[in-house]
């Protein structure tokens, strides 16, 4: 048996922390999450609302997402980040530096060695509690496709080409059953966004 939970966008704005964007107070969140066991957690970028944080000492690790969610113990699990572009408006580098910073991360949960990354886990039997198949999780930095981050950072769009190129050769080698792909951006919307090269990512 295997539970993740996937955490959209902007789930903690820096003035309101007990709000969630889309789901109002953090209650019914909660509530849902109480009655699930979880291994891990993804959260899927715009980690710190609206501007991101300075350095690995920022204290809206803390007051936005230790004291926030890792209260609860339901929720003391690795939660595996990728950046939004949200994120990048501060020092985005300060999220990777907070993976490695033993005084301020010393529990680990916060997990994100790189801009992009991978990882496996193996599902177990519930009945037999036997190891099964393989998952092979990829993180994608995927902020090379929004316009007004690159002008800030004008190497993430080459990045992120080699972001996919290395992603493919993972995807072609893997002999997982499953192998899940994410980030922040998506690769398909009905939405027009003007602002987001969004062939880029489909290409995967």
């Amino acid at each position: 048996e295997i539970s993740a939970c996937l955490v959209g966008s902007e789930m903690c704005i820096r003035d309101r922390p007990d709000f969630i964007v889309g789901l109002g107070n953090k209650t019914s969140f909660y509530g849902y999450l109480y009655r699930v066991i979880l291994f891990t957690m993804f959260y899927i970028g715009d980690n710190f609302y609206p501007l991101g944080v300075q350095s690995s000492n920022d204290k809206a690790f803390n007051e936005c997402w230790r004291d926030v969610f890792l209260k609860h113990t339901n929720l003391q699990v690795p939660w595996k980040m990728v950046l939004g572009n949200h994120d990048y408006m501060k020092n985005p580098i300060a999220q990777i530096d907070y993976h490695s910073d033993s005084v301020n991360n010393q529990d680990k949960l916060w997990y994100m060695p790189s801009l992009s990354y991978s990882f496996s886990c193996h599902v177990r039997s519930h009945t037999t509690h036997s190891m099964l198949s393989r998952i092979d999780f990829h993180a994608l930095d995927t902020n090379g496709c929004q316009r007004h981050v690159t002008r800030m950072f004008p190497a993430l769009p080459s990045m992120l080409d080699g972001f996919i190129t290395q992603l493919h050769s993972k995807l072609l080698g893997s002999n997982a059953q499953w192998r899940i792909v994410f980030g922040h951006h998506p690769m398909y919307t009905p939405v027009s966004y003007t602002h987001l090269t969004l062939p880029t990512i489909c290409s995967v």
